[in-house]
């Protein structure tokens, strides 16, 4: 059983470090106003709404 783990943790890390992270920092990311110098402030949704 416990071998079967470490099988599948090099899988799974690959996975979280390619995918899930990714994921959750451009999510971040979209809910700030940052043009990658600087602070960051947050705006929320509004960078969502078209005018």
């Amino acid at each position: 059983m416990t071998v079967l783990c470490f099988y599948k943790l090099p899988a799974l890390l690959l996975f979280l470090g390619f995918t899930i992270i990714p994921l959750i920092i451009s999510g971040t990311y979209s809910l700030f106003d940052y043009d990658g110098i600087g602070t960051m402030s947050f705006t929320g949704f509004t960078n969502f709404i078209v005018f």
